[in-house]
């Protein structure tokens, strides 16, 4: 059994059943911080519709609060979520335009981790 993430159809992550679990509950959790919505929207329970505007609102607003937080916790929290949620919005054909040069620098970094989003 796996979790479905797609765009209209196409499958962007199929992670086995816990990391797709974790990463709802994770997401679901950063975004109640934040205030925004997470821009993934299920009716079966394991397959996620993605709303890539929104998707990208939301990661938008992790990228900020990382790279703006000097708070050990909340950053190591941060970057438990951040970057396979950057690599799931590129891969939905979203994009990210960083504010300020730390986003700038935070997201090189998270681009040089070349995740390769193989649903392990």
């Amino acid at each position: 059994m796996s979790y479905i993430f797609e765009v209209e159809g196409d499958w962007v992550w199929t992670p086995a059943n816990r990391p797709g679990r974790l990463y709802v509950g994770m997401a679901d959790a950063a975004a109640a911080v934040l205030g925004l919505p997470t821009g993934l929207e299920t009716d079966s329970g394991d397959t996620y519709e993605i709303d890539v505007p929104a998707f990208g609102a939301f990661v938008g607003g992790m990228l900020t609060l990382r790279a703006s937080s000097g708070h050990l916790y909340l950053n190591m929290m941060l970057d438990g979520i951040l970057p396979l949620s950057v690599a799931i919005l590129y891969r939905a054909g979203g994009s990210l335009s960083p504010a300020t040069p730390d986003e700038r620098d935070l997201l090189v970094r998270i681009r040089a981790m070349d995740l390769p989003m193989t649903g392990a």
